[in-house]
């Protein structure tokens, strides 16, 4: 948001919260929030499967940075 509208004078508020709007990683957040509010979960083969990745995502980010 910054790099968007830091340079201008005058930001329009309107401009700055449909901006925020259209950002999809808020949307994916706001819908997370909303489905775990809700009290929906995942079935368990898919929370196994999100575990196994989630225990090899720190190694390979580990290799990743070299």
């Amino acid at each position: 948001m910054l790099a968007r509208f830091g340079e201008r004078r005058s930001t329009r508020f309107g401009d700055v919260i449909r901006a925020l709007a259209r950002n999809p990683i808020l949307i994916a957040c706001v819908i997370g929030l909303a489905v775990s509010m809700a009290g929906f979960g995942l079935p368990p083969i898919v929370k196994q499967v999100l575990g196994t990745l989630a225990g090899a995502s720190l190694p390979i980010g580990l290799l990743g940075v070299g």
